[in-house]
C-alpha cells in the first residue's frame, strides 16, 4: 500500500476527540494512487490537498489542524477494505473518504462495525446511503440527473425513439430504469435496452442491432473507457443518433476515447461547477488550482475540494470524533461550495443544482439549468 499525507503530522492528539490548542484531526482516504485508475486518484487528491492547505491556513476546522492519510486501493474493493481497517485500527480516523460503487459497498460492513463515517464525494449509485446510517454522499444525484436528461431529450430535442445501453452494475441498472420510466412518462418510446460488462472493448454486434431499430437517441450509462468506445464504434459504423450520457463523458476521458467528431453534439447531465465562473470563491479556487497543479480543475477536483471543506466545518463544530461529525453532517445546509451550493438531506443524500451540457467543437458547454 502506498501512503501519502496531505499535512505532515507534527502534533499529537488525544483519543477523546475533544479539541485542544494545536491538535491534529486525521481522516482517511482510500483511492487509486497506482494502476489504471490512478489518474482519477490524482484529480481527487489534488482537490482534497488544496482544500486541506486552505483549511489549515484559515483555521476553518476551528482548533484542529486537518490531516488526510491516503491509502492506495487501485480501485479494488478488497484493497479498500484492507485500507479501511488499517486507517481505523492504527490511524484511529473518524471518517474515511472513498469512491467507486464496488468499493463503497464493500466498506459498508467495516464502517458499521466500527461506527466510522464513510464520505463519498463522487460515486453515483442510487441507494448507497440506504446501506448504513454512517454513509454520506455529496456527489450529484444520478436520479435527478437522469430525469433531467430524459426530460430535455423529449421536450427540447423532440426525440421520440430511444435505445438505452448501460453497464451491468448497480449504477447502470438504476439509470436504465429511471430513464426508461421518465421517457415513457413523457411519451417517448424505449425500443430496447441492453447491458455490457465493465472492461468490454467490442460493442459492434449490439450496436448493429440498435442501428436496425432506427432510434433517434442512444442513452449510455456507465463510466469510463467503455462509454467512449461505444460512441466511437457507433460513429465509425455510421450509426449516429443523438448520443446522451452523464458527466463521466467529461471527467473520465471518455470524450477523448470517442474522438472529437464522434462526440460533437453529445448531451449529458453534470454538476454545476463552472471553471469560468466570476463568483469570487470559484474564481479563486480555479486560480489556485491552476497555479499549483498546472491545469484547470474539473468537476471532480471541485467536489473533492468541497468535500474537505465540508468535513472541516463539521470538525470545527463537533470535534474529531465520528459520531459528532456524523451529526454535524446532517446540519450542512447551503454550504457555498465551488461545485455548487450543497445541502445534506436526512437521507444522507445531497441536494445540489444540476445542469445540462453539450459538446461543441471539443468544448463542454452549458446549455440548460436544472428545474
Amino acid at each position: 500500500m502506498k501512503k501519502v499525507t496531505a499535512v505532515m503530522l507534527a502534533l499529537l492528539f488525544t483519543a477523546s476527540g475533544e479539541a485542544t490548542a494545536q491538535q491534529v484531526c486525521t481522516i482517511g482516504a482510500t483511492m487509486p494512487l497506482t494502476g489504471p485508475a490512478a489518474f482519477l486518484g490524482d484529480i481527487w487528491k489534488n482537490g482534497l490537498n488544496l482544500a486541506t492547505e486552505e483549511v489549515n491556513q484559515t483555521n476553518a476546522a476551528g482548533n484542529w489542524r486537518l490531516q488526510i492519510i491516503y491509502e492506495d486501493d487501485q480501485a479494488d474493493p478488497a484493497k479498500a477494505v484492507t485500507n479501511a481497517r488499517k486507517l481505523i485500527s492504527i490511524d484511529k480516523v473518524p471518517l474515511i473518504l472513498s469512491n467507486f460503487t464496488r468499493n463503497l459497498f464493500a466498506l459498508i460492513p467495516v464502517i458499521d462495525e466500527n461506527k466510522v463515517v464513510l464520505f463519498n464525494p463522487s460515486s453515483f449509485t442510487p441507494g448507497f446511503t440506504k446501506k448504513s446510517e454512517w454513509a454520506f454522499r455529496i456527489s450529484e444525484d444520478p436520479v435527478s440527473g437522469t430525469r433531467l436528461l430524459s426530460t430535455y431529450a423529449v421536450n427540447n430535442l423532440k426525440l421520440k425513439r430511444y435505445v438505452i445501453y448501460h453497464m451491468n452494475d448497480d449504477y447502470g441498472l438504476a439509470s436504465r430504469d429511471i430513464a426508461a420510466a421518465k421517457l415513457k412518462e413523457l411519451g417517448g418510446d424505449v425500443l430496447e435496452t441492453a447491458s455490457y460488462d465493465a472492461g468490454s472493448t467490442d460493442f459492434r454486434s449490439q450496436l448493429v442491432k440498435f442501428k436496425a431499430l432506427s432510434p433517434q437517441g442512444l442513452m449510455i450509462f456507465g463510466p469510463g473507457r467503455e462509454q467512449g468506445l461505444i460512441i466511437k464504434q457507433a460513429y465509425e459504423m455510421g450509426f449516429r443518433p443523438q448520443f446522451m450520457t452523464d458527466m463521466t463523458i467529461e471527467v473520465m476521458g471518455a470524450a477523448k476515447t470517442a474522438g472529437k467528431e464522434a462526440v460533437e453534439g453529445l448531451t449529458y447531465w453534470n454538476g454545476a461547477f463552472d471553471p469560468d465562473s466570476k463568483e469570487p470563491h470559484i474564481a479563486a479556487f480555479v486560480k489556485k488550482y491552476q497555479e499549483k497543479f498546472g491545469k484547470r480543475p474539473d468537476s471532480w477536483a471541485a467536489i473533492h475540494y468541497d468535500a474537505a471543506k465540508i468535513v472541516a466545518s463539521t470538525i470545527a463544530k463537533a470535534g474529531c470524533n465520528a459520531d459528532g461529525i456524523r451529526q454535524a453532517l446532517y446540519q450542512v445546509k447551503d454550504f457555498p461550495g465551488v461545485s455548487g451550493s450543497t445541502s445534506i438531506l436526512s437521507t444522507r443524500e445531497v441536494n445540489k443544482k444540476l445542469v445540462l451540457k453539450k459538446v461543441v467543437n471539443g468544448e463542454f458547454l452549458f446549455i440548460s439549468p436544472s428545474n
